[in-house]
């Protein structure tokens, strides 16, 4: 995943954002939980990755775009949680770790990154119903952010 992220952008913050995300996901789809320390970890780390990448190539308006973008996807799915119980709070925090890369990509990848991340949610719940011997009620949404994350640099 990295190595993708870090190919189709060139961007540095690409290897730290999709490591964590892989290994978040991994925890996620096993425990149904995940790190909250690896979240933090790995959003200081593209953090300093995003800084490194907006002045390695002078780009500073897309870092302010990116934490505008960042900072918008937090409040709204903030807005959601408070106002559903559909949704937890780790899914918020993971959401707006996972846009910050795409965001400083294009707003539009963003966008992508979550639209791709819910399809893929909808599937794997569609999936489940199908088969309901599964012991959960929930499904794991960090593998289908990080197919989000995947799509938006392939196509971001």
């Amino acid at each position: 995943m990295a190595a993708l992220g870090y190919l189709q952008t060139g961007l540095i913050a690409a290897v730290p954002a999709a490591t964590g995300l892989a290994a978040l996901a991994a925890s996620d789809i096993t425990t149904r939980r995940f790190s909250l320390r690896t979240l933090g970890v790995a959003s200081v780390l593209v953090g300093i990755g995003l800084l490194l990448d907006s002045g390695r190539a002078s780009h500073w308006d897309r870092l302010v775009v990116a934490l505008v973008v960042t900072a918008l996807a937090a409040t709204a799915l903030t807005a959601a949680w408070l106002r559903t119980s559909g949704i937890a709070f780790g899914d918020v925090l993971l959401t707006t770790f996972a846009v910050a890369v795409p965001a400083w990509v294009s707003p539009r990848a963003a966008g992508v990154t979550v639209l791709v991340g819910v399809l893929a949610a909808f599937v794997m719940v569609i999936v489940r119903r199908m088969w309901p011997d599964d012991h959960s009620g929930g499904v794991a949404f960090a593998p289908a952010l990080l197919t989000g994350w995947m799509v938006a640099m392939v196509v971001g």
